[in-house]
């Protein structure tokens, strides 16, 4: 598998984990998926487990800031049409 192929089976992956956060909210058992992926794209090899669970966890914080973010965009566009339908 060369580095392209590595890099989307592990963004597939991600997105599961990610699927998994948004309908269980159990953010450390996603972390958890993302760390054990993180270990699985160096091979498997003996490594370092706390680089490994820091970029998990850094993966996740974008997820939890992605999806404040959208919330804030949903409830900017649900607040707007409600006005719309007030001035009408």
């Amino acid at each position: 598998m060369n580095k392209k192929d590595t890099d989307t089976a592990a963004r597939r992956l991600y997105a599961a984990a990610y699927e998994d956060y948004l309908r269980d909210g159990d953010l450390p058992a996603a972390t958890r998926k993302v760390a054990h992926e993180v270990y699985l794209q160096r091979g498997g090899a003996p490594g370092n487990p706390e680089a490994d669970w820091k970029e998990a966890e850094r993966v996740a914080r974008s997820w939890s800031r992605a999806g404040k973010q959208g919330s804030l965009e949903h409830l900017l566009d649900k607040t707007l049409a409600k006005a719309k339908e007030w001035l009408k």
